[in-house]
C-alpha cells in the first residue's frame, strides 16, 4: 500500500519517480505523502466513489422481459 501511496503522490504532482517536488505541494499530494510515510502496519484508504445507480422497476423493462419470456417459450413449444 505504501508503494501505491507514493505512486499517487507523484501522480498528484505530475512528476515521474525520482524528480524533485516543488516547494508548494497541493493538498491531495500532501495527503498521499503522509500515507506513504506512516508507520502503521495496515492502511485504511477511503476513496470517494460515486454511488452506483440502481435501475429499479419500470414498465418498459418489464414489457421487454415478458416479451423475451414469451419468445423463448414459443421456441421451446414449437420444437
Amino acid at each position: 500500500m505504501k508503494r501505491f501511496a507514493w505512486a499517487q503522490y507523484y501522480n498528484a504532482l505530475g512528476l515521474k519517480k525520482g524528480e524533485k517536488a516543488p516547494k508548494s505541494i497541493p493538498e491531495d499530494a500532501e495527503r498521499w505523502r503522509r500515507l506513504a510515510l506512516t508507520k502503521k502496519p495496515k492502511l485504511n484508504i477511503k476513496i470517494d466513489m460515486p454511488q452506483r445507480q440502481f435501475i429499479g422497476e419500470s414498465r418498459e423493462l418489464n414489457d421487454k422481459i415478458a416479451a423475451k419470456w414469451e419468445q423463448e417459450i414459443e421456441k421451446i413449444l414449437n420444437v
